[in-house]
């Protein structure tokens, strides 16, 4: 019996520490909620095996470990987002200062971006004064956040 209850416990921490380390990188948080899904599709059949055993305990040894996982995904990619939006900010600031000081944007080269930021400027003499730039959400990563330097304000773009 014991060692039943032991690889059911190991088989979920393993589960667990599968989930958070393909969930907690940049754009990488749909993992984590496909992951959600199968979780509750495995603790509906879980529910019926432990009402057939009475041991309730795993069952809420397993969800209160569970549910401890996604609140900490949650906090791992909220700290993500601000923390991109923080350099973004600071990138806008440069840019804006660059083209108070110039009279037209920065090249992307002068900029030091962080990997997952795109910046470009317009070539031609008709897009010369515009500049874009964006980044990835950390959840959906087709999804984008991208500042227009018109009305100085972000934008999110889903898919």
């Amino acid at each position: 019996m014991n060692k039943i209850i032991f690889r059911s416990l190991a088989t979920t921490l393993a589960l667990i520490t599968l989930v958070f380390y393909l969930s907690s990188g940049y754009g990488a948080g749909l993992t984590a909620w496909v992951s959600f899904g199968i979780w509750l599709l495995y603790t509906f059949v879980n529910v019926f095996s432990v009402a057939k055993n009475k041991q309730w305990w795993l069952f809420a040894v397993r969800f209160v470990a569970w549910c401890v996982l996604w609140a900490n995904l949650y906090f791992i990619h909220q700290n993500y987002a601000y923390t991109m939006r923080e350099q973004a900010n600071q990138i806008v600031q440069q840019i804006e200062q660059y083209h108070a000081k110039h009279g037209e944007y920065p090249p992307r080269d002068t900029l030091n971006l962080p990997r997952r930021m795109l910046y470009w400027r317009g070539n031609t003499p008709e897009t010369k004064n515009e500049a874009h730039l964006m980044y990835r959400d950390n959840v959906m990563m087709f999804d984008e956040h991208v500042y227009d330097f018109k009305t100085k304000q972000w934008a999110y773009r889903p898919d």
